[in-house]
């Protein structure tokens, strides 16, 4: 009865003027309906089986780098990142300051210390940037003392005092019509105790600590006639006594006292008479050297007031400079995009700022906040990246081995994972120098080798990784001979003991010897390779 039906409205469809034009256009409608949904399944299975089985292609490019990649693993990039610039940061950043500073208020009544002692945020903590500046064991009075005041009057007057070892009055450069004081002393600990000891008295005078420097086109300065700045000499030298035992005669005849400051290349000379000075810069020209290094004399001008011309630290940890975003992060996950398109997605951990410039809607770039990843949000706010460094693993998501970096970091070739890590070294990393031996004489190569090495037995070295224990393992420098108390007889760089079944390319030349940098002469043969190229090319023929 159904079928009737249906094939009666059939006929009548068909036999309408326009019923075979609308049977046409159903019939079109549904073939191109049925290859666009065979289109749809086909791209939707193939971007499961990708996700599913093809790990390659799972990253920003979604491009497979089979043929290049050693690691299948995902590898994801972590990124810390904060906008020094924001108001409401900086906000936060000025109370986390004020309620450490109540805390350690708290914590000094409790321990029983002044309360009223300066913190560091009442101290001026100032950086002079001048060229050669110098901290010297002088301090600054003003107004000056009393003319009558000798260098023997002056512990009754200040007790901390008592090691000063000269005392003079310079003119001030903007008012020369003033006077300040200038107490001379020995040591950087005695000035630093007479420095505390006037500032905790009730002096009525400003205190300023000495600086000495060759800059001589910044205001404030005064030349000091008797002082002056040696400088050119080798960096090797980091003793006092070691630059005055290789100062030239004409040179050294001059200097009453002299004082190296290794950390800045110079040294400080007094003169015996403020004339030598321009005799000494007449020589200097005249290539005056020590080993083969020419020297350089500059006059020494004294400063002390800094305020003008320095970098204060006082705020520098709360200073806007110090998290200021200068689009670096942008840059970064372009060279990202470019030399390393197999990381599978970036997380960008902030504490709640969002770049203004960056697309959400990618689906490979998260934004993880701090409460996202610290378990215990009393902790928060933080700006300390070592404390949110240890929470970037509990990222959800993450992959386990994943890249963290800077977003002042920037890649300027192609990467690779294995340029990070293997399985068969783990983690690689790279020195931006190399490490220096554990002794001098001792290479790296040679610690726990099965030989004991003289130069590699103490602590430093671990007492050459257990091999001059009992001495089990042979000696690299084991002379023949018999004799009493002789293990045995043998003949040169014969060994009695070590690593056995193992064979070498030749008598007393241990396969970890070759390459190592240093010249083994059991090792330079022709069947050892010459030593690998450590002895030079003299008998490589």
């Amino acid at each position: 009865m159904l079928f009737k039906l249906l094939q009666r409205q059939t006929y009548t469809c068909l036999s309408h003027r326009y019923g075979l034009y609308v049977c046409f256009v159903g019939v079109v409608v549904t073939i191109v309906s049925a290859f666009q949904f065979g289109e749809v399944v086909l791209e939707w299975s193939r971007d499961q089986y990708h996700v599913l089985f093809d790990s390659y292609r799972d990253n920003i490019a979604g491009k497979s780098f089979q043929n290049r990649l050693c690691l299948p693993m995902p590898i994801d990039v972590v990124y810390t990142w904060v906008n020094g610039t924001d108001l409401e940061l900086l906000k936060e950043l000025q109370q986390v300051r004020e309620q450490m500073e109540e805390e350690q208020k708290a914590m000094r009544e409790i321990l029983g210390k002044n309360t009223t002692e300066p913190t560091k945020k009442s101290e001026k903590q100032l950086e002079c940037l001048l060229t050669h500046c110098i901290k010297v064991p002088m301090l600054v009075l003003d107004p000056a003392l009393p003319a009558n005041i000798t260098l023997k009057d002056l512990p009754s007057l200040y007790p901390s005092f008592h090691s000063a070892s000269d005392i003079f009055n310079v003119a001030k450069p903007k008012n020369p019509s003033t006077n300040v004081s200038v107490v001379v002393f020995d040591s950087t600990k005695d000035v630093e105790d007479a420095y505390s000891g006037l500032l905790k008295g009730n002096s009525r005078q400003t205190v300023w600590r000495g600086y000495l420097t060759t800059d001589k086109e910044v205001p404030g300065l005064v030349l000091m006639q008797d002082l002056a700045f040696l400088s050119g000499f080798p960096p090797t030298f980091k003793e006092t006594n070691q630059l005055k035992t290789k100062l030239p005669e004409n040179l050294s005849s001059k200097v009453k006292l002299l004082q190296l400051y290794s950390e800045a290349s110079v040294a400080l000379l007094k003169l015996n008479n403020p004339k030598d000075f321009q005799e000494l810069n007449k020589q200097t020209k005249k290539n005056m050297t020590i080993d083969g290094k020419e020297l350089t004399i500059s006059p020494a001008y004294l400063l002390w007031d800094l305020s003008a011309i320095s970098q204060s630290k006082q705020d520098e940890d709360i200073s806007a400079s110090r998290f200021e975003d200068n689009e670096e992060l942008r840059y970064s996950l372009r060279s990202i995009e470019r030399h390393a398109p197999w990381v599978r997605n970036i997380f960008i951990v902030t504490n709640g700022q969002i770049p203004s410039w960056l697309n959400l809607d990618n689906p490979r770039v998260t934004i993880v906040t701090h409460q996202d990843v610290f378990r215990n949000l009393s902790h928060l706010p933080t700006f300390s990246s070592p404390a949110i460094e240890s929470h970037i693993h509990r990222i959800e998501g993450l992959s386990q081995k994943f890249i963290y970096l800077n977003d002042d970091v920037m890649f300027g070739k192609d990467v690779w994972p294995d340029d990070f890590y293997s399985h068969s070294k783990g983690q690689k990393v790279y020195l931006t120098w190399p490490v220096p031996n554990c002794a001098e004489g001792c290479p790296g190569s040679w610690i726990k080798d099965g030989y004991c090495d003289k130069a590699c037995n103490n602590s430093a070295c671990d007492w050459d990784g257990g091999d001059c224990s009992g001495n089990s393992g042979g000696s690299r420098y084991i002379a023949g001979g018999g004799g009493a108390g002789s293990i045995g007889v043998g003949q040169p760089w014969q060994f009695g003991g070590g690593i056995n079944s193992v064979s070498y390319c030749n008598q007393g030349c241990a396969n970890s010897w070759l390459a190592d940098k240093f010249c083994d002469q059991a090792c330079n043969v022709l069947s050892c390779g010459f030593d690998a190229g450590d002895c030079g090319q003299a008998l490589q023929k």
